[in-house]
């Protein structure tokens, strides 16, 4: 293993880093044997709110007044070497041939839900799992039953049918514990071990998910960074319900809606060219603002009106000639028919 030196600072930060992920503290990032899945730190860190870079609360790695002075020191970028994805020189490239098109809108989305995974060797996992309802049984992958350690429950048959030539096999099957990345919410589920490996399957789009932003709706598989997991875990009927909720469902078009489930909610139906979109509330308040000219108008208006009315007009020094006019208003004024009335001089 390569030796990193770290200051006194470093040495803190990677403690409390450790501190945090799996409540045990260790003298290297690399050290901790809880949770070595990459992705599950990112995804512990981002549900605590966490600082990337000092992993502290209350603030993300913009802000962050340690950007300037500490870098991952093995990829230099703005992030804790413990949540660093720089692969090293021993691993291989890894390609994949499965690969779905999400720009069109003729997708059927299947209900996946990201969840962690804690092994009886005490490793967590982030991972994501399937949920069919038309599936008898549960299934889990055997790369991640040996990752994990997962202890064997029982072996039991499975009857598989291709082309109508039925085979019964013997499978293990596996106790799995799935935790939720949002909250404590946890569900036991019993699955048979396999070897197969499950097509790549996108995550919710952008719109659904600002849609459920702006609801405050939790996404089970959200769009971000870890939005490309792997498949893992397949959820069959005999474990859906104790996963799902019985709640109604969030429609957001004719074919497409959120599910609720015990780790949150789960996008299922079909696009068929539906956009998901909601309509901000907007509250226009129109102020105006009296300038001094237009205040002058209006009471120089007011004071026409309220001649004859209000007594302020005697108390007015008027010329000779002046007075006389107000004289000859005064007696000629009438109102008629709830007109005012007055003779020209």
């Amino acid at each position: 293993m390569e030796k990193t030196s770290v200051n006194k600072d470093q040495f803190s930060l990677i403690q409390y880093l450790q501190t945090v992920i799996s409540g045990a503290e260790h003298t290297r990032p690399q050290q901790c044997n809880s949770v070595t899945d990459i992705d599950a730190r990112i995804q512990k860190l981002k549900v605590t709110n966490r600082c990337f870079l000092c992993t502290n609360r209350g603030h993300v790695q913009k802000n962050c007044f340690r950007k300037e002075k500490y870098c991952c020191s093995k990829c230099r970028k703005k992030h804790h070497v413990s949540i660093c994805k720089t692969p090293t020189n021993e691993q291989s490239a890894i390609t994949s041939t499965n690969k779905i098109d999400t720009s069109t809108y003729n997708f059927v989305h299947l209900q996946t839900e990201r969840v962690f995974i804690t092994g009886s060797n005490g490793i967590t996992k982030l991972t994501r799992c399937l949920l069919d309802g038309g599936s008898q049984s549960s299934f889990i992958s055997s790369d991640l039953v040996d990752t994990l350690n997962l202890p064997v429950i029982s072996t039991g048959p499975l009857d598989l049918q291709e082309f109508e030539s039925p085979t019964i096999f013997s499978h293990k099957r596996r106790q799995v514990q799935l935790s939720s990345i949002w909250d404590k919410s946890k569900v036991n589920v019993i699955a048979f071990e396999s070897s197969n490996r499950y097509a790549s399957h996108p995550s919710s789009p952008t719109d659904v998910s600002r849609f459920a932003k702006s609801k405050q709706m939790k996404l089970v598989d959200p769009d971000d960074s870890l939005s490309s997991l792997p498949i893992e875990i397949l959820i069959g009927a005999d474990f859906y319900w104790n996963v799902m909720h019985s709640d109604a469902p969030v429609k957001l078009s004719d074919s497409l809606a959120l599910v609720p489930s015990s780790f949150g909610w789960i996008l299922s139906g079909s696009r068929s060219h539906a956009t998901v979109s909601f309509n901000p509330t907007v509250h226009i308040i129109n102020v105006d603002t009296l300038t001094h000219e237009l205040d002058n108008m209006v009471r120089n208006f007011w004071n026409l009106e309220s001649i004859g009315i209000q007594p302020i007009q005697e108390k007015l020094r008027l010329s000779t000639h002046n007075a006389e006019l107000f004289t000859n208003f005064h007696q000629s004024f009438k109102i008629i028919d709830g007109r005012r009335v007055v003779h020209l001089p």
